[in-house]
C-alpha cells in the first residue's frame, strides 16, 4: 500500500495508460519485476486505456485483481495462466477480445466477472475451475454449451433461470450463479 494514499489517487487520475498507472502505483510491491509480491490490485472505474499488461502474470501470489469499468482492449494475457492463487478477478465493462483459455489454470478462482466485453469462443476452458461460485459472462460473444462439468454434482438441478445458471451443490446448501 502506498505510504501516501493521496499521491496514489493523484497518480491514478493523471495517467490514462494502465501500464503506466500500474508501474507507478504498485512499484512498492515489485510490479513489473519477476519478483512481484502484489497480492491485491484494484484499478477500476478510472478510464484506463491500453491492453492488460502480461507483467501481471509475474504476480503469482495475487488473489484479487479488479480492472473493471475501464477502456481496456486486447486479450486476456497468456501469462494469467500463472495466477493460480487468484480468487477474485473482475474484468467487466472493458472492450476485451479473444477467449478465456488463459484463465484455465486459475484453479483458485471463486469469482470471475467478464461481462460486457467482446470475448468469444466457448466457456470450456473454465470447466475445471471447481472453486468457481460466481461467474458473469453476459454481454459477450460466447458460443457453445455450458460446460457439463458444472452440472455433474447435481445434474437434475442444473437449470436456466432468467439468463442465470443456478447450481445447487450435492448437499443443497449452497448455490452457484452463472450469468450468461
Amino acid at each position: 500500500r502506498p505510504a501516501n494514499l493521496n499521491d496514489h489517487r493523484e497518480r491514478r487520475l493523471t495517467s490514462t495508460s494502465l501500464e503506466s498507472a500500474l508501474s507507478s502505483t504498485y512499484s512498492w510491491c515489485g510490479y513489473g519485476t519477476s519478483s512481484c509480491t502484489c497480492s491485491f490490485i484494484s484499478m477500476s472505474m478510472v478510464g484506463y486505456t491500453g491492453t492488460i499488461p502480461s507483467a501481471l502474470g509475474d504476480c503469482t501470489g495475487m488473489y484479487y485483481l479488479d480492472l473493471s469499468d475501464n477502456s481496456l482492449t486486447g486479450t486476456i494475457p497468456e501469462s494469467f495462466s500463472s495466477l493460480t492463487s487468484m480468487q477474485i478477478l473482475y474484468l467487466q465493462e472493458n472492450a476485451l477480445t479473444g477467449g478465456v483459455s488463459p484463465l484455465s489454470s486459475c484453479t483458485s478462482l471463486e469469482q470471475l466477472d467478464l461481462r460486457d466485453n467482446q470475448l468469444n469462443g466457448t466457456l470450456d476452458p473454465l470447466a475445471d475451475l471447481t472453486s468457481l461460485t460466481n461467474l458473469h459472462v453476459e454481454g459477450n460473444f460466447f458460443t457453445g454449451e455450458i460446460p457439463s462439468e458444472w452440472c455433474d454434482d447435481a445434474p437434475n438441478q442444473c437449470q436456466l433461470l432468467s439468463s442465470s445458471y443456478w447450481f445447487d451443490d450435492v448437499a443443497g446448501e449452497t448455490q452457484r450463479a452463472y450469468d450468461v
